[in-house]
This record gives C-alpha cells, sequence and structure tokens, in this order.
C-alpha cells in the first residue's frame, strides 16, 4: 500500500509539473504576442515627401528603421512620420518593453522624374493645374497667401475661371536662389464648395530643386496633415 500511494503521489507531483509547463508555455506565447497595432500594413513613401502612422495599444514607444539611410522617423504622441531620405527598401519596426511589430518601408526616387507643373499631397490624386480645362493657375510675387504685401513671397493659385469662391492658394517667402533653400511663411488655403475653409501652416517649407524657373518645393506639416508638394514656375 505504501509503494501505491508513492507511485500515487509521483503520479500527482508529474501532473503538477505538466500542467504548470503548459501554463508557463501558454504565459510565455502570450507575453510574445504583440499589443502594438499600426494603422498601415506597408508603408510607401517617396523621397522628400513624408507620410504618417499611427500606432495604437501602447503608450510608450520606439520605432527604428532599417537600413536608417533610405528614412528618418519622428514621433509625436501615438503619432509617427517617415520621410523618404533615398530610394530603397527595408523595414519599419515599432517597440514597447518586450513587444514589437514591423512592417516593410519602400522609398521610392521619383520626385523629379516627372517635370509637368503639379500638385501633390493636396488631393488623393496628383493635380496638373496646366492640364486642367476651365481652370488657372497662376503666381504673384510680393503678397502672401492672405492677399497682403509681403517682400520676397510668392504665391500660387489654383482656381476654376470665373469662380472666386473655390481656390487652391499656396505660397512662401526667401530668396529662392538654390536648391536645399528653408523658406519661411509657407501657407496653404484651401476653399472648395460646400467646404469650410482650411488654412494649413507648414512647418517648414524646403526648396528642394531648381530647374531654370521652374521650382520644386515641400510643405511639411505636423500631425496627420500630409505634406504638400509644389512643382510650379517662379519668376
Amino acid at each position: 500500500m505504501k509503494n501505491l500511494r508513492n507511485i500515487n503521489c509521483l503520479k500527482a507531483i508529474g501532473l503538477s509539473l505538466l500542467f504548470a509547463f503548459f501554463i508557463s508555455c501558454k504565459d510565455e506565447n502570450k507575453k510574445t504576442e504583440s499589443k502594438i497595432q499600426l494603422d498601415v500594413s506597408e508603408i510607401i513613401v517617396e523621397e522628400g515627401e513624408a507620410v504618417v502612422v499611427t500606432v495604437s495599444g501602447v503608450e510608450n514607444f520606439s520605432v527604428s528603421i532599417s537600413p536608417e539611410n533610405i528614412a528618418s522617423a519622428g514621433v509625436s504622441g501615438n503619432v509617427v512620420r517617415i520621410k523618404g531620405i533615398q530610394s530603397g527598401k527595408g523595414i519599419f519596426t515599432v517597440s514597447s518593453g518586450e513587444y514589437s511589430v514591423s512592417c516593410p518601408i519602400t522609398v521610392s526616387g521619383n520626385f523629379y522624374v516627372d517635370t509637368d507643373v503639379r500638385i501633390e499631397g493636396w488631393k488623393s490624386d496628383i493635380v496638373y493645374p496646366e492640364a486642367e480645362e476651365g481652370y488657372s493657375f497662376s503666381r504673384e510675387k510680393g503678397v502672401d497667401v492672405m492677399g497682403l504685401t509681403k517682400e520676397k513671397s510668392i504665391v500660387w493659385d489654383y482656381a476654376p475661371l470665373n469662380d472666386n469662391t473655390t481656390f487652391f492658394r499656396i505660397g512662401a517667402s526667401g530668396d529662392f536662389a538654390e536648391e536645399g533653400e528653408q523658406l519661411s511663411d509657407g501657407l496653404v488655403l484651401i476653399r472648395e464648395a460646400g467646404q469650410p475653409d482650411r488654412c494649413l501652416i507648414a512647418k517648414k517649407v524646403i526648396l528642394n530643386k531648381i530647374s531654370g524657373r521652374r521650382y520644386w518645393i515641400t510643405f511639411e506639416f505636423d500631425g496627420s496633415q500630409q505634406d504638400i508638394r509644389l512643382v510650379a514656375d517662379g519668376f
């Protein structure tokens, strides 16, 4: 009887250890299951352009991009702003403690391939003002977006002909003399039929490129507003 009790005792201990093992595995698996969620499964951005990714599930986190030379990333609250630096493919990773989640990132270098006058980042499709019938695309020097006199300022205005109530107006101030120049007073004013006016203040405005009298300019914004890029003639 004593031997039988010993055997039963060993069986009980064995079952307890086995149960503890499964619980431990379950807990371990639970720990490695990431709580972090991204609102995208893939990131595609052009050189000089920025996109935003929203992170949820955790309050504090860090981000990284590998390789580091293709893009930069900045965190503001739960929003990550990713800007393309040079063409290439890599991995974007968000980490918080023992949790992490990754997705592929592609940076394309087609910003300067298309030389037509255009507006990117305003609408879902690129707007080619000179190709739009019934619209005008004009520029004015020495005034700002609000129509006030401003030295060294250039404003580009895209609007339907014979309609003074609908327009897209974008402008900045500077010398407009060399590539890489950081312009000031970056402002976009948008008025569309049936929509409230939108006034967007750029955090930074970069004169990316000059070709003849044509400018490639990027208006960078904070938060969820996508950067707006302009290719247009200057003076």
